[in-house]
């Protein structure tokens, strides 16, 4: 016999991490069927073994789903045992690629419904534009615990921010991708999704063509170098597609995007009577 935390003293198994494929029927109001090993139920890993080769299975395919995914809390004993049992069964795997979420813990604390804290998507999109949600997700692995908080959503937010200012720097230009640039963030991605360390490879370029930019201003050909690296974020992680203007017009009041007009006015003003100085200092107010 083996101590096993989980479920106590077992007599039947030889090893902890053995899994029960028939339950034997216990009478009364248990659910039972007649079989070969006596009457009783698969044990809860075979429904989803069986679900896949029902609905889901190709004839002669080498797997039967490419993409099986569920929560680490699932690895085992459930995903384990779902694909032993698969294998003796029929011989192949169940799934070609296995994908475990990370949970969400909300101010270092577990999101459950006893301690009342619970949050959902539609609680954070009163307050945040989705897409500042979707940047703040996509900067945590999502094999890694999300610590839910207001403070560090504000410092996605900001991230957000440097990618529509550099954005409204290099509007209607034209040019390619730098190639550096894109192969290290492919190389991010096909490294288990690390999308968290792509953002880090974006971080990097915002600030040094922003140094760039701030050295020489007119040069059009990085500028249509950096909008060719912001679009191909945009179409990867779904980041930055807005017009500037708009977003950082997100939840601004009517009388605040008044005070916004009149300071564009007001810079225009400066450009033409050639005073590039309040020019560039009231470019720098509308940026903060």
């Amino acid at each position: 016999s083996v101590e096993f935390s989980r479920i106590g003293l077992v007599q039947e198994k030889r090893l902890e991490q053995d899994f029960v494929l028939w339950k034997s029927y216990k009478g009364d109001n248990d659910v039972g069927f007649d079989s070969p090993l006596g009457k009783g139920r698969p044990g809860w890993h075979i429904e989803c073994s069986s679900m896949v080769f029902e609905t889901l299975a190709l004839a002669n395919a080498p797997y039967q789903i490419d993409i099986h995914a569920g929560g680490a809390d699932l690895l085992f004993p459930h995903h384990e045992n779902e694909a032993c049992q698969t294998r003796c069964a029929f011989g192949v795997e169940i799934a070609k690629y296995w994908m475990h979420n990370g949970f969400v813990n909300i101010n270092n604390e577990k999101m459950s419904k006893s301690l009342g804290n619970s949050f959902f998507i539609k609680d954070a999109l009163k307050n945040y534009d989705g897409e500042i949600l979707r940047n703040y997700l996509l900067g945590v692995h999502y094999r890694s615990v999300l610590n839910f908080n207001e403070e560090d959503l504000l410092v996605s937010k900001k991230r957000l921010d440097k990618i529509y200012r550099l954005k409204q720097r290099v509007l209607g230009t034209l040019g390619g991708i730098n190639p550096n640039f894109k192969k290290e963030i492919l190389e991010c991605m096909q490294d288990d999704l690390n999308v968290s360390k792509a953002l880090s490879v974006l971080e990097s370029m915002l600030s040094s063509t922003n140094e760039k930019l701030d050295q020489n201003p007119k040069n059009k050909a990085l500028k249509g170098e950096i909008l060719a690296n912001l679009k191909f974020i945009e179409e990867l992680l779904g980041i930055g597609f807005k017009d500037p203007s708009a977003y950082f017009q997100l939840g601004v009041s009517e009388s605040e995007k008044q005070e916004i007009e009149n300071k564009i006015e007001e810079r225009k003003r400066a450009k033409e009577q050639k005073d590039f100085l309040k020019a560039d200092s009231i470019r720098e107010e509308l940026l903060k």
